[in-house]
C-alpha cells in the first residue's frame, strides 16, 4: 500500500489530471457493480388470488360474502339473506365494506377488475364475485325499488333462549321459509283488520289488509338434538340431479321421494326413524344420534 502510494504521488507530480481521471473511473465502476449486484438478486414474492361467488355466502374461507338486503325502503335497517335478492332490490356499490375477518381491519376492495381486492356485481346473472390476494370479507347491500304497505315477517321458534313471546315461545326472524325441522303454527297481523293466510304445499303467503300494516307467520320447531336432516330437491322434473338447500324453494310442488330418503345410524345403518314430507320436512327422532338426507321430486 506504501508503495502504491508513493507511486501515486509521484505520478500526480506528472500529471494530475491522469491520477483524478483514474479515481473517477473506479467510482464509476463500483456504482455500477453495486446497483447490477442488487438488481440481480432482487426478488418479488408472488401471491394467489382468492377468490369467492355467492355460493360461499358466509362461510368461513379466506374470501366471504354477506349479502344484506333493506328492510322496507327507505329504512336504515338491513337484514341478512342468503344469495343475491332476485326482485325488487338494487345492488348500492358504494355501500360496500370489506375487512380482514382475522385482524377487523377495514380492506378497500374496488368494483372492477383490478386491485388486490375487487369485486364484480352480474345484473342479469343477480351474482357476485370477489377476488382478493388476502384474507377478506365483503358485506354487500342491497335497497328496496318499491314501497311496501305490508311487511311479512317469518319467525322461527328457537329452543336455545327460554320462552319468552308468542304462544309462551321464543321465536326468531328468519329470511325464508325453513325446509326442515319446523311446522307452520299461525300468522297474524298487527292490525287486525287485515289477514294473512299460509299455503304449506307451495310456500306462498296471501295477505289482505287496507291500512299499512306487519304481519308475522310463526313457525314451530320440530327437530331434536339426535337428529342432522339435509334436504335436497330435484333440479328438473324427472330429472336425477339434486341439489342441497336451506330453504325449499317457494313457487315449486314437491312429494317425497321415499326410496332414496333415509336416516343412518354412526354405524351408517338404516334407522326405524319415520320421514313425511306435508310442505314442511318431518321426521321422527331416535334414542341414538342420526343423519338423515331426505330427497324431494318435483311434481
Amino acid at each position: 500500500m506504501t508503495r502504491m502510494c508513493k507511486k501515486m504521488r509521484k505520478m500526480s507530480k506528472k500529471n494530475k489530471f491522469a491520477v483524478l481521471g483514474l479515481m473517477c473511473l473506479v467510482i464509476v465502476v463500483l456504482v455500477v457493480s453495486i446497483k447490477s449486484t442488487y438488481a440481480y438478486y432482487q426478488t418479488e414474492t408472488p401471491f394467489s388470488m382468492l377468490a369467492a361467488s355467492v355460493g360461499d355466502f358466509d362461510s368461513s374461507g379466506d374470501v366471504n360474502i354477506v349479502i344484506w338486503k333493506q328492510k322496507t325502503k327507505g329504512s336504515k335497517d338491513y337484514i341478512k339473506t342468503y344469495g343475491v335478492p332476485s326482485v325488487n332490490y338494487k345492488f348500492v356499490p358504494d355501500s360496500t365494506k370489506c375487512s380482514n375477518p382475522t385482524t377487523k381491519v377495514q380492506v378497500t376492495c374496488t368494483n372492477g377488475t383490478t386491485g388486490n381486492c375487487h369485486y364484480t356485481y352480474n345484473e342479469t346473472s343477480k351474482s357476485i364475485s370477489l377476488t382478493s390476494n388476502d384474507k377478506v370479507t365483503c358485506n354487500f347491500y342491497f335497497d328496496q325499488t318499491i314501497s311496501s304497505d305490508i311487511d311479512v315477517y317469518i319467525m322461527i321458534e328457537s329452543k336455545d333462549v327460554n320462552d319468552k313471546s308468542y304462544n309462551s315461545k321464543y321465536y326468531q326472524t328468519a329470511t325464508a321459509v325453513p325446509a326442515t325441522g319446523y311446522t307452520y303454527n299461525a300468522a297474524v297481523c298487527d292490525d287486525k283488520t287485515g289477514t294473512i293466510s299460509y299455503d304449506t304445499s307451495n310456500k306462498k303467503f296471501t295477505v289482505s289488509s287496507s291500512v299499512k300494516n306487519t304481519c308475522y307467520v310463526y313457525f314451530n320447531s320440530t327437530s331434536t338434538i339426535n337428529t342432522n336432516t339435509q334436504v335436497f330437491v330435484q333440479t328438473a322434473k324427472n330429472s336425477q340431479v339434486y341439489s342441497l338447500v336451506d330453504s325449499i324453494p317457494v313457487g315449486n310442488v314437491y312429494e317425497l321421494n321415499e326410496e332414496k330418503s333415509k336416516c343412518v345410524n354412526s354405524q351408517n345403518q338404516k334407522t326405524d326413524a319415520s320421514i313425511t314430507y306435508d310442505g314442511f320436512v318431518n321426521v321422527t327422532d331416535t334414542d341414538e344420534h342420526q343423519d338423515c338426507n331426505v330427497y324431494l321430486n318435483l311434481e
